[in-house]
Order: C-alpha cells, then sequence, then structure tokens
C-alpha cells in the first residue's frame, strides 16, 4: 500500500483544475480579478494563485518560478483525473472538513485555514483538489506497480547483509528477516514510485498544451547540466563542495536507489565515497571509487534530480 503523510492544508495551493463532477467544485468559477499567467488545456492560471502560494511558502526559500511550476505540475495531474475515472465526493470533502473542525489545538488548524483560504467554502474547495490529487496519483501507483517491482536478489542480500549483524536463535531470525525485508521492500517501492511519478508527470508536462499569457515560459521547468568529480558538483549555476561520507550515511541516503552488499564490498581493497545531500536545493548526489588490484578504478556516480537534462 502506498503510504502518505497528511497534507498540512495550510501547505499546498488550491489546485487548479476543471472538475465538475461536485457541486463543491462549483466554486472554482469565483476567480479573483487580476491577470492570466497561463492556460493549461483552457484552464487560467491566475497571478492570485501564485501570490496565494508564495504566501503559503513564504519560509521556503522557492523561487517564483520553482512555485509556479508546481502549479502546473499539479493541475496536470488533475487534467488527468477524467482519463482514471476518478472524482470526489461532497461526503469525501466534509468529512475532511469535520476532521480539521475537530483537529486539537483549540481551533488553529482551522483558524489557519480560514485565514489563507478566507471562507469555509474555499476550504472545501482546497480539499476538494487535494482529495482528486491523491486518487489520481493512486491510480498511477497502480500502473508502477503492475510494469515495476524491486530486484529481489539485491533486496534478499540487503536484508541478509542487515540481519547478519545480529546473533538470533533461528526461530527469531526468521521473524526478523522477514519483518526487515517488509520494510526495506516498502522504503524503496516509496522512494521509486517517486521518481516513476516525478518522470510521468514531466513527460505529461511535454503533451500538455500550454499558452504563457502573463509569464516567460523560458523561466519555467529549465533543464541542467551538470559536472561531478570526486570532490565538487556543479550545478544550477552553483558548486557545492562534497563531503566525505561514512558507508552507514551512503546507506541511508541512496540505498534506495544504489545497494553495495558485502560481497561487493569485499572485491576491493579500498571504497571512497563522497556525497552531498542538499533536498531544499535540489541537490542529491555521490561519487563512489572502487580499487582492487587492476590499474583502473570503477567510479560510480548518481545525480537525483527532476531538473538534470539527462535524467528527464
Amino acid at each position: 500500500m502506498l503510504k502518505r503523510g497528511f497534507i498540512l492544508l495550510v501547505a499546498f495551493s488550491i489546485l487548479l483544475c476543471s472538475c465538475n463532477d461536485s457541486s463543491i467544485a462549483d466554486s472554482k468559477s469565483e476567480h479573483y480579478e487580476d491577470s492570466i499567467m497561463l492556460i493549461i488545456d483552457d484552464e487560467k492560471i491566475l497571478r492570485s494563485e501564485l501570490e496565494r502560494t508564495k504566501k503559503s511558502y513564504a519560509e521556503t526559500s522557492l523561487s517564483d518560478a520553482e512555485l509556479l511550476e508546481g502549479i502546473i505540475l499539479e493541475a496536470i495531474v488533475l487534467g488527468t483525473a477524467k482519463d482514471y475515472k476518478v472524482s470526489v465526493t461532497d461526503k469525501e470533502v466534509n468529512e475532511k472538513f469535520d476532521s480539521l473542525i475537530n483537529l486539537d489545538g483549540g481551533g488553529l488548524f482551522y483558524n489557519k485555514a480560514l485565514e489563507t483560504y478566507g471562507t469555509d467554502k474555499k476550504i472545501k474547495e482546497a480539499y476538494y483538489y487535494s482529495i482528486l490529487y491523491d486518487k489520481v496519483k493512486e491510480k498511477i501507483y497502480e500502473t508502477y506497480q503492475n510494469n515495476y517491482s524491486a530486484n529481489k536478489d539485491i533486496l534478499a542480500q540487503r536484508v541478509n547483509d542487515y540481519v547478519s549483524k545480529y546473533n538470533l536463535e533461528e526461530d527469531k531470525k526468521e521473524n526478523f528477516s522477514q519483518d526487515v525485508w517488509n520494510t526495506y521492500d516498502e522504503l524503496m517501492q516509496i522512494e521509486l514510485f517517486d521518481l516513476y511519478f516525478k518522470v510521468w508527470q514531466y513527460r505529461e508536462l511535454d503533451t500538455t498544451k500550454i499558452e504563457y499569457v502573463d509569464v516567460d515560459a523560458s523561466s519555467l521547468f529549465q533543464k541542467y547540466n551538470y559536472e561531478l568529480n570526486e570532490n565538487s558538483l556543479s550545478y544550477k549555476g552553483a558548486v557545492y563542495g562534497l563531503e566525505e561520507w561514512t558507508y552507514k550515511k551512503f546507506q541511508e541516503v541512496f540505498g534506495n536507489i544504489l545497494y553495495l552488499s558485502n560481497l561487493d564490498q569485499a572485491k576491493y581493497k579500498n571504497i571512497k565515497i563522497n556525497g552531498i545531500l542538499e533536498p531544499e536545493k535540489d541537490v542529491k548526489a555521490i561519487y563512489i571509487r572502487l580499487e582492487d588490484d587492476s590499474s583502473k578504478p570503477i567510479i560510480i556516480t548518481v545525480v537525483a534530480s527532476e531538473t538534470v537534462s539527462s535524467f528527464v
């Protein structure tokens, strides 16, 4: 089962997509009287939507372009709701709204939502699009599950490496191994699906009709080249120094994408791992140097980002 954390109401923007299968969605027609920034498949994205999103994300370092990209990608996801035959009922929205009202904190979360959206009607509208977004994502996850799976051999080796650290009796070892397997499998599926979903969004972006009315199209969805060596990563016009990582930290950050088993490590007399992780800047990279008795070392590099030109 795909796990998702609770989306705090004040942390997401009202998502913009024409979905008329619920009476709550009718409030979408009450647009702000301001300029149109762009049009996605006949759906207008207004400047006020960006301004409201900027207010919600004021404490982050996200640029206007990055926030607008987020709004566009959300709209693209919602635009596939009819294709996936998903809808949202008033009952589902009202249940979410009632849960918000009943949250602990003396009305703190409700009052914050009211401050952000202005009326109960608009809070419910935000919930409507949030639920719809989740339902579409669930459908995409089903497609992912039907076509992809974790490498069971590598997963088994990873479980064995971990369990071997403990001196357990056979009856306890079997149950412990199964628990570890389930945990690793779930974590891998979550991270791999996250990558799959990002790639899916960008592929949909390439086939979506977007009319840029009051925004510079060249400032959005830029694809960046990068240069990675043992000491640094050049990316998005900046240079980041790589730090020496322990094997443990490497596995914590990249273990669900790239795994070096105990057997793999035993083949090399020297393993050097340098990496960087700055998620708020979309920077995640690893440089691994493997040396054995041959004259030429093996170099493994990974840069994980949806904006790397060679990845998208």
